[in-house]
């Protein structure tokens, strides 16, 4: 220092020399061993400092993922569901001056903020710092593509400057970038998008309407025959205001439930348009009434291993639930709905999810795997030495993926699963009800009282009922007995819906009252 300050040949304003003396004497406020001597400070050799110049700040890894979930990817996550990220930096880093560890936090262009999360051999003094969030409820948190937009403290609010290295330079990275090479690594942009993982937050429950077949068949009319294709859809999700792309408003959900990536068999297919289930009923009632605190369990577990409600969740109960494609499949009554006895209301009852019921069975699934882990150790590195003696130069991340991949399938038999496995409120369900009208019984005439025979005016009491349809038109004559209806006398036509009196103003012979009844077009 003293040469380049020499070097530099100060001088005041009359032209002087900077002289200088003592340079290298310890003042009497200097450590005991160096106090008022003349000494070379930085003699590191002998007890000098050793003085490292750093002026490269830290930041995200410039080798992978600066920001990642630590959960499956693709997954459709709601209330309820833990979210888990790692940071990896280059170099160890510890909170800058003056803010604390616990204020950390990732803001997420949904709003929700994942804190900062101690852990064992993370965060002060380490290149990992790991935050966790537990989703909301409501549907402002609701997002079709999560985003990490900052990684920012309570006390400050906006991404970038709260870790710092130990020689003060700042995390100054952003987050949601994209990676971007340089010659010099100092100048290079890490990758600390999460677009990858593909992760979605939907709190926004399905839709279910019905289709009735054939033409002019409704809800609300009875008909001899008819079916129902159930009209299942998942809302759009809004684009949240903090999202950098703001091109569009809104983007597709995921979508009605379809199984994805299971290692058990389940029940149907894994049409794009979804599953649904249903089961036919004369009572109106949702046939889970009760048990709402079970959370559609029965549903769920039949979902996944076709296993009835009665079959140990719910001894007795006889329900037959059914699964078909959404909105291509018509759904017929069943046989004994279409005969005279069975006529009257017959009622659809129908459960239906979207995405996040295979995101939470995966879930599931997944802690499952990871305790497989713990309590097989041996299992586990027998599946890794396996995958790298078939696979020369394996890396050791394929190995664990590959072992983690035979665990799932140990774990994925769901009819052996707990019930209380199907319990849980971690999924987008939603019952609905149509409503069949039926009629294949046909009208009743019921003929009462005859009065005033054989006068000139008789009156004969009658009455046409039907008891689901109605009496659309009644229609009667008055012929002769013995013979057959006067065609050259037209039907007298009169609306019936009681008994009430029928009559021949003039008699002059034995005539029978014949009735011709109409009900309903519809019948």
């Amino acid at each position: 220092m003293k040469e380049r300050l020499e070097a530099a040949d100060f001088h005041d304003a009359a032209g002087n020399p900077l002289i200088m003396t003592n340079m290298n004497r310890a003042s009497a406020d200097s450590l005991g061993y160096v106090r008022n001597k003349t000494v070379n400070p930085f003699n590191y050799d002998n007890n000098g400092y050793r003085v490292i110049v750093d002026a490269v700040p830290p930041q995200y890894t410039l080798t992978g993922n600066g920001i990642t979930p630590e959960i499956p990817t693709g997954l459709t996550l709601n209330e309820g569901d833990e979210l888990p990220f790692t940071v990896q930096l280059t170099e160890d880093t510890i909170v800058k001056e003056g803010l604390s560890a616990e204020g950390l936090y990732l803001l997420f262009n949904n709003g929700m903020k994942a804190k900062y999360d101690a852990q064992e051999s993370t965060g002060p003094n380490t290149k990992i710092w790991k935050f966790k969030l537990t989703v909301p409820a409501g549907t402002t948190v609701d997002a079709p593509l999560l985003k990490v937009i900052a990684l920012t403290h309570e006390d400050k609010g906006t991404d970038t400057g709260v870790l710092q290295d130990y020689s003060g330079n700042l995390l100054m990275d952003k987050a949601n970038k994209d990676r971007t090479e340089a010659a010099n690594p100092s100048m290079a942009v890490p990758y600390t998008k999460i677009d990858w993982a593909q992760l979605s937050i939907d709190n926004t429950l399905p839709e279910v309407g019905f289709r009735y077949a054939p033409a002019g068949v409704t809800g609300d009319a009875y008909a001899k025959y008819g079916k129902i294709t159930i009209d299942a859809n998942d809302p759009a999700l809004k684009v949240p205001s903090l999202d950098p792309d703001q091109s569009v408003p809104s983007r597709p959900s995921k979508g009605i439930y379809r199984p994805n990536n299971m290692t058990g068999a389940g029940t149907g297919g894994a049409p794009e348009v979804g599953l649904v289930y249903y089961t036919w009923s004369r009572d109106p009632q949702d046939p889970f009434t009760g048990k709402e605190e079970d959370n559609f369990a029965a549903v769920k577990r039949f979902s996944l291993a076709a296993k009835q409600p009665g079959d140990g969740l719910y001894p007795g109960n006889d329900m037959a639930l059914r699964v078909v494609n959404n909105k291509t499949n018509d759904i017929e009554p069943p046989a004994g709905a279409l005969t005279a006895e069975s006529s009257g209301a017959w009622y659809l009852h129908v459960w239906t999810a979207d995405m996040s019921w295979d995101s939470a069975r995966e879930l599931i699934q997944y802690k499952k795997m990871k305790s497989y882990e713990a309590s097989n150790p041996q299992a586990f590195q027998s599946w890794k030495t396996e995958y790298k003696n078939n696979n020369a130069g394996a890396s050791d991340a394929d190995a664990q993926k590959y072992a983690e991949n035979q665990a799932m399938m140990q774990t994925g038999n769901y009819a052996q699963w707990p019930l209380e496995d199907f319990k849980h409120n971690d999924s987008n369900w939603v019952y609905a009800r149509a409503t069949l009208l039926l009629d294949n019984q046909n009208p009743e005439i019921v003929f009462g009282a005859v009065s005033g025979d054989n006068t000139s005016e008789v009156t004969v009491q009658a009455a046409v009922t039907d008891e689901h349809s109605g009496i659309d038109v009644e229609q009667f004559q008055w012929v002769k007995q013995g013979k057959s209806r006067r065609k050259s006398i037209g039907w007298i036509f009169r609306q019936a819906a009681k008994l009430r009196p029928l009559t021949m103003c003039r008699r002059t012979e034995s005539f029978n009252c014949m009735r011709k009844r109409s009900t309903k077009p519809a019948t």
